[in-house]
């Protein structure tokens, strides 16, 4: 439910911003560009830690190695509990939702910034 708000719209982004520095049918590297970039990444980044913070906050919400049971599931014992999958998938597919809204009106913003620009353009 949350890949449509990753990886494409971070490639819609990119893609946007690569077109929009693009002059005479050649791309020009911008510092619009460059930041979009440069936020795409970061974007990336955090979504693939997404995991281990999920992790994290289970942790600490239950003080308990939950991480080295997910890993190793059944190595250290009984595999975690059903309350702490729950748990455990709340952080994980919430921190998913936080960084897909990010993105989603990060796109908002530059599709009605584009809008302006092309209005201004005429």
């Amino acid at each position: 439910m949350l890949a449509p708000f990753g990886h494409i719209t971070w490639t819609a982004l990119l893609g946007g911003a690569l077109f929009a520095s693009s002059r005479g049918g050649r791309f020009h590297l911008t510092a619009r560009l460059a930041g979009t970039l440069v936020g795409v990444v970061a974007l990336h980044a955090v979504s693939d830690q997404a995991y281990g913070w999920a992790v994290a906050l289970q942790q600490r919400r239950d003080r308990r190695r939950l991480g080295a049971r997910l890993a190793q599931r059944g190595a250290l014992g009984p595999g975690p509990s059903s309350q702490q999958l729950v748990w455990f998938n709340v952080f994980y597919n919430g921190v998913l939702a936080v960084i897909g809204l990010i993105g989603l009106i990060w796109i908002l913003r530059e599709w009605r910034v584009y809008g302006r620009w092309r209005t201004a353009r005429g």
